[in-house]
């Protein structure tokens, strides 16, 4: 008899209601910007399955976190969405037999938790890269199954599954590496703010595999900055944007399966 549902920023700020009766009657739980959560859209809600007071929310937009709990049926949220990708989020999933496990659908792919968002890595190997607008676990083969825009539906054997607690790939000699915020920031694709051209920086502690890619704010990639290997150090790659609308977009920098990602603003 419990459902929660959730309501837009359209005419008041979003909200998220519970009935306990079937919906003969709803309660507010939580307003944006006063229970925790932010005053974006909201587009996914699941609860565990073993414990209804437990329940997990994303939202869309740019500029806040994405990923929210609720310990208390929705009185109060805790973010656990540090970590994550400051794009778009529009699915989440728990694993039923182990709801530690969560799994997360955004504009630039899947991510999973195994310590019920503590820490995050990214999920998509053998996925294109496109925004993910669903997820959903199949019991039967205990797999998790991706729906993309425009690209199909994806599956994939959840963690745990073959019996190993195992993530993307076995351990390897770790890199630290970092990704800065381009400057200028935000620039003018015309250059009348001085130049029409940003820098994007990014460290390596050792020589590895790097992919540097621009999107736009639906996932569909705009250039690849950079691919290939690159030595330990500080590298530079600038990035012309004189044939792109204004707007934001995203750039995202992978070493092997991390992934760091930030965004840009391209003015007139």
């Amino acid at each position: 008899d419990t459902v929660y549902v959730a309501t837009a920023p359209n005419f008041a700020k979003a909200m998220i209601l519970r009935t306990v009766d079937g919906g003969v009657t709803w309660e507010m739980m939580a307003q944006a910007e006063e229970a925790g959560i932010p005053n974006r859209y909201p587009m996914d809600l699941v609860v565990n399955p073993n414990n209804s007071r437990e329940v997990y929310a994303v939202f869309s937009g740019f500029g806040t976190s994405h990923l929210f709990r609720s310990p208390d049926a929705g009185i109060s949220w805790i973010d656990i969405g540090v970590g994550l990708p400051d794009v778009p989020t529009s699915a989440v999933a728990l694993d039923p037999l182990f709801p530690d496990h969560i799994y997360v659908g955004n504009d630039l792919g899947v991510y999973v938790s195994t310590d019920r968002g503590l820490n995050w890595e990214e999920w998509s190997r053998g996925m294109p890269t496109a925004i993910v607008m669903d997820l959903t676990i199949s019991p039967a083969n205990r797999a998790l199954r991706a729906a993309m825009h425009g690209n199909g539906v994806w599956e994939r054997k959840l963690v745990g599954a073959t019996g190993t607690m195992v993530a993307e790939a076995p351990p390897a000699k770790s890199t630290t590496f970092r990704l800065h915020q381009n400057y200028p920031n935000p620039f003018s694709k015309s250059g009348r703010q001085g130049t029409a051209i940003t820098k994007i920086r990014f460290d390596l502690s050792r020589t590895d595999d790097v992919v540097l890619k621009v999107y736009n704010v639906l996932g569909q990639e705009i250039l690849t900055l950079a691919q290939g290997k690159y030595p330990p150090g500080r590298h530079e790659i600038g990035f012309e944007a004189a044939n792109l609308p204004a707007g934001v977009y995203p750039y995202v920098l992978r070493i092997g399966d991390r992934v760091l990602t930030k965004k840009m603003l391209v003015v007139d």
